[in-house]
This record gives structure tokens, sequence and C-alpha cells, in this order.
């Protein structure tokens, strides 16, 4: 599955979010719920990964211009939607992430430790594995982002079946999947499949889509060579008026004595929903908070990057470093 933007309407989504750019997968150490193992951002919101689903959070109206300003009778009326991706009748046996990043990040968010997040590594490929009985998913955020199903020799390709929930209705038209959300249109265009030889050779299999009472599943009407390894590869296309919920904007940098840059501001990023369809993303507080990042002396690489945010709001205006390389942050909250 790759993830396209369609920008409807003038927008606010930085280079960071088209189409090739960098998606990483961020693990899990307590910041969000158990059920979920990585995150990552994707134009107009999120895509948690848990071992039974896919969550996805898309944001529509949001006017980040404001940064966290109350909304006035002008605004756009901010609108969020979670749909829920269910393996039907599976679930990942264990996940194995791999390409780790040089960088690691932290989450110190509200004043309960327990919900914190602590040096969570950060990878660009996730691999869930017998999601179904031989069939594995892989999740690729290096370039854009996308999924396979791989589906290893002997293994049944009719067992892939994913469970749509939280949308408002689902159709197929011309081959295509058209879901649709309160945020927009979710188009899942028409289905690639081939089987790989072990000289990493190609062959074509056609593959279509069915869709029976919101469950997604793969027809191969001609088959495929079961004797070689079978990945089906969906795309995916978002097309609605929407800007990125984890846009950010800088305050403030500073450098210590060795050399190590540090940059501060204000970043917006998407939660796990509380409930799965619409939902309420107004300005209630803690809609901001501080984003903090170290890079290494030569500027090639991110040492850490942490979020730093209670309850309510916090933006920092100033930083200062001492002989032991500490980072003092002043600003309000």
């Amino acid at each position: 599955m790759r993830f396209l933007t369609a920008i409807l309407a003038v927008g606010l989504f930085g280079l960071s979010h088209g189409q090739g750019a960098l998606h990483p997968f961020t693990e899990n150490k307590g910041q969000w719920p158990p059920q979920v193992l990585y995150r990552a951002l994707v134009p107009g919101g999120a895509l948690f990964v848990e071992k039974e689903a896919f969550t996805y959070v898309q944001v529509s109206g949001l006017a980040l211009d404001r940064h966290a300003l109350p909304p006035s009778a002008s605004a756009p009326d901010p609108k969020g939607h979670a749909w829920r991706v269910h393996f039907d009748g599976g679930g990942a046996s264990s996940h194995e992430p791999s390409v780790p990043l040089s960088h690691y990040e932290n989450f110190y968010i509200g004043s309960d430790p327990t919900k914190w997040g602590a040096q969570c590594r950060v990878f660009g490929v996730v691999l869930l594995k017998d999601v179904w009985p031989g069939i594995d998913i892989r999740l690729d955020g290096r370039h854009g982002m996308k999924y396979d199903v791989l589906v290893a020799p002997g293994a049944d390709p009719s067992l892939v079946r994913f469970r749509y929930d939280g949308h408002e209705r689902m159709e197929i038209k011309d081959g295509e999947l058209h879901v649709r959300l309160s945020t927009g249109m979710v188009v899942e265009e028409e289905p690639i499949a081939y089987n790989v030889s072990s000289s990493v050779d190609r062959y074509p299999a056609a593959c279509l889509y069915r869709c029976t009472n919101k469950v997604l599943t793969f027809d191969l009407p001609y088959g495929h060579d079961p004797a070689l390894p079978l990945v089906i590869d969906p795309v995916l296309t978002f097309a609605s008026y929407s800007g990125s919920t984890a846009d950010n904007f800088g305050f403030t940098a500073t450098y210590d004595d060795a050399g190590h840059l540090y940059g501060a501001g204000v970043v917006f990023a998407a939660g796990y929903p509380t409930s799965i369809g619409s939902f309420d993303p107004s300005f209630n507080g803690g809609t901001v908070d501080v984003g903090v990042s170290k890079w290494s002396t030569d500027g090639s690489s991110l040492v850490w990057s942490t979020y730093v945010g209670g309850a309510g709001n916090e933006a920092p205006h100033s930083m200062v470093t001492n002989d032991n390389e500490e980072l003092y942050i002043m600003g309000s909250t």
C-alpha cells in the first residue's frame, strides 16, 4: 500500500509529508495504549500499527496558522475521523522492526510518568509475522508509506481478509475501493500482485478486490504459482481538505561547547483515538507541546528528539547549555 496525497485545496503540508518522504515507525514504550506496537505520521494524520489491526487517524479543517489559539467564529470547524482495518481471523504472532534510524524519541507529556515513553527507537521497516498462516505484512516508511502482503509458498491467499470499522460507507467502483469518511474519501486503487522467483524475477498475477459485509478480500481469477512467494501490493490514495496534524514551527536554537546543535519549537501530533469513527479534535488544551531536537556536531544526524509538555499548551522561547552539555529550556505553559 502506498500513501499518496491528493491536495484539493491550499494545504499546510511540509516537504516531509509528500510522496517519497520518510515516514518512520516509532516503537511504543508506554506513551500510547498497550495494543499499539508502532506509530507513523502520515499526510493529514497518523497510522497506529497493532497486532490485529491498523488504526488510522485523519484530521481536516485545522487552522494550524492559529497555533493553539481558541477557535473563533470565522475559523474552520476542525473535524477528525478514526477508522480501523482489522486483520479478520488473524493476528501477528510476532513483529520485527528493521532498518533502525540513528536517533530515538522521547515523550514526556502530562504529569503521569507511566504514560511517558523514553528512548523510543525509530525504524524504517516493520514486519508483522504470520498474521494468517504463512502470510506476513511488511510496512515500509522509507520512501513514502506502503505495505505489502507476503504470501509464502503453499500458503492460502484467500485467508487475507481486512474488515473495516468506523467508516461511513465503502464500495468498489471500476476496480477501486472507495471508503467514505467524514474528512474525505480514501481510494484504494486496483491491487498489484506478482510471484517472485529465487532470482527476484517478477511474474504478474491478476488481482481484484472483493468486498462483502465490510470485509475486503483479494481475488486471483487466473490463479498464481503456489510454489513461489506471492506479493499483493494495494495502492492507497488520501483525498481530502486536510493539513498535517504533525506540523511544527521552530522557535529557538542553541549549541553546546562540543558543537552539538539544539532546536526547539511547537509541534502538533495525532493522538491515538478514544473511539473509532468521527471524533472532535477541537482546541480543548494540549494541542501543542514543545519539541526539542539535538543534532550531531557535523549536522549529519539526529541524536535525539523529545516531546516536552503538560496537560495544556507549551511553547519554548529560549535555550542555553552549560559546561556539562545540560540543556535548559525557558518558555510558557
